[in-house]
């Protein structure tokens, strides 16, 4: 598991954000996308400007969904960027004008970082720290083992160490312990809902992997946002205050609950049976087949490949584990913790997925 940030680096950072960004909910016809001028990063090819509240550089994230809104392909969205910045504005601002509606515009540190809809329900870090630290800190017997804030998402991943168990390798008891956690993700900018899922924690080799299951999830959706046809800066009302904070309070209740006995043994449970689905085929194959299912690059199918031969475990549990170790060889904190999520996913396969893994033959 990558280490992230210490929990005083993260609160410092996010309350910089907290303090440092600013919304704007605007008619699409009071934004423009403008070439910028000088060098700049392949993705910074353009600006966009708020009408009465100056131009922002724009975030992938941001290019990723005002491509989706204007429905120009993103592959062709990204060659203009790169090649014809004039023409992609051009292309941009016709769309806006001739079919407007009314946008959020997220930025932080001079950058245009989410285009979203009006709709788009607020709840920031700030606002989930704030609720889930003095949970954390009530309680005695719990281990914060990374936690980060990126461009995507906030991430907090905590475990209980008295809540261990052994995974047994096809009936044999091999000293394979695994110990209950959980990982709280929110997205401030339309990347992700506020979830709380199960984290289970390897001993052997520290690896993390996400569960799907039992989790908790808030999107980020609401009612219309401003009003009128100026582009104002947006802040909260007392109404969507008060309910965040009855969402908020639930949140709490569920990390409280994280550490359910019986949802780990369930879990533990199936990590056991995932043994006995073995690898028949052949291993380079299904790590292939791996790769091709969850979008891993080369270099990311490699790591899997020599993580799952160097642990001789060539099961479920085995390349399941391989992904989940190859996560702590990625640069970026986003992506090893997706890996975390696959690995999860791979032991919740069902018998016909798994079956085109496990059986995978060399062409």
């Amino acid at each position: 598991m990558k280490k992230g940030k210490s929990l005083s680096e993260l609160a410092t950072e996010i309350e910089r954000r907290s303090a440092t960004k600013q919304d704007f909910v605007a008619d699409s016809r009071q934004l423009k996308m403008v070439p910028a001028s000088g060098n700049y990063d392949e993705w910074k090819g353009v600006h966009l400007q708020v009408d009465g509240h100056g131009d922002f550089s724009m975030l992938p994230s941001a290019h990723s969904q005002l491509s989706s809104h204007t429905k120009i392909p993103k592959k062709y969205y990204d060659i203009l960027l790169k090649e014809a910045p004039a023409l992609l504005s051009l292309n941009v601002n016709h769309w806006m004008d001739e079919k407007p509606k009314r946008r959020m515009v997220r930025t932080l540190d001079g950058n245009a970082r989410a285009f979203l809809s009006d709709r788009y329900r607020i709840l920031d870090n700030d606002e989930v720290l704030e609720s889930v630290l003095p949970v954390l800190s009530e309680m005695n017997q719990i281990e914060i083992k990374s936690c980060d804030v990126t461009d995507r998402k906030l991430y907090l991943k905590c475990t209980f160490p008295d809540i261990r168990s052994e995974v047994e390798i096809r009936g044999q008891k091999v000293g394979d312990l695994v110990e209950a956690g959980f990982m709280l993700t929110n997205s401030e900018i339309g990347q992700g809902s506020v979830n709380v899922q199960p984290l289970m924690y390897r001993l052997s080799c520290l690896n993390g992997m996400v569960m799907a299951d039992h989790s908790l999830k808030k999107y980020h959706v609401g009612r219309t946002m401003g009003q009128g046809c100026d582009a104002i800066e947006f802040f909260k009302d007392d109404t969507l205050r008060a309910d965040d904070k009855a969402f908020l309070l639930k949140l709490r209740d569920v990390v409280k609950g994280a550490a359910d006995e019986v949802t780990f043994k369930a879990l533990v449970d199936r990590f056991t049976n995932s043994t006995y689905n073995t690898i028949d085929g052949d291993v380079v194959q299904s790590v292939e087949v791996v790769q091709k299912k969850f979008g891993f690059n080369d270099n990311e199918k490699h790591s899997v490949l020599k993580h799952l031969i160097g642990g001789g475990e060539l099961s479920q549990w085995g390349i399941a584990n391989a992904v989940t170790r190859a996560s702590q060889d990625v640069d970026d904190y986003d992506m090893a913790s997706d890996m975390e999520r696959v690995g999860g996913k791979i032991i919740e396969l069902n018998p016909s997925e798994w079956k085109e893994i496990g059986q995978a033959k060399a062409a």
